[in-house]
């Protein structure tokens, strides 16, 4: 008796490819953040990421990913408004009780110079997007939400280890599950896009934590 293997379909091969070229790309993703430590990382960050997910997308063209409804918009909104009102209440229940914390917010905003600066918002909507691409799309299996949410938020913390802060670390950790259940819930990049950008507007360049 002979047995015929099962032929991987088109769809889960492009799925393959496109992991393993995010995965990889997450190694140039923080090899770029490492080279540019500083506020001069906006430029080529955002010319990586847009270049990365543009590949991302050519490999693994599924549609609907970006469809904007009312529901995904709202959840965005809503979302948004959530964290942005958790991180300051966060930051001055932390600050309180552990000093040094207020320190560090204060030294990243420094050292990065995103606070008021304007200049930089459209960058950020490229490494946005980019981001969600990679790590709540390619890397997110809504199959296996759990599995793959995990791994998700896992990695996208370990490449901003190249950054060298722990306040990078722990945001990333938190705000990545976060979005990751959003992505799981809206079914969608459209709701964690809205609701990632406008955190980053508000926390980062519109009122930041600390002055710096």
């Amino acid at each position: 008796m002979t047995t015929v293997e099962a032929t991987p379909s088109p769809a889960t091969g492009a799925r393959r490819r496109t992991t393993i070229v995010a995965v990889l790309g997450m190694i140039g993703w923080a090899a770029v953040a490492a080279a540019f430590p500083g506020r001069e990382v906006y430029v080529p960050l955002a010319l990586y990421s847009g270049a990365l997910s543009l590949v991302l997308l050519a490999l693994d063209r599924r549609p609907g990913r970006f469809r904007i409804t009312p529901r995904a918009l709202a959840i965005g909104v809503v979302g948004a408004a959530v964290m942005i009102a958790g991180s300051y209440a966060a930051f001055a229940a932390a600050s309180s009780v552990f000093p040094f914390v207020t320190a560090d917010v204060h030294a990243d905003y420094v050292r990065t110079g995103i606070a008021h600066n304007w200049s930089v918002v459209p960058l950020l909507f490229v490494v946005i997007a980019a981001e969600e691409i990679i790590w709540r799309e390619v890397l997110f299996d809504p199959e296996r939400p759990l599995k793959s949410g995990l791994i998700s938020v896992a990695l996208y913390t370990a490449t901003q280890i190249a950054l060298g802060s722990w306040v990078v670390l722990a945001l990333a950790f938190v705000c990545g599950a976060l979005w990751t259940l959003e992505r799981a819930y809206a079914k969608g990049l459209v709701a964690p896009i809205v609701t990632h950008a406008i955190w980053n507007i508000t926390v980062l360049v519109a009122w930041p934590m600390t002055e710096p």
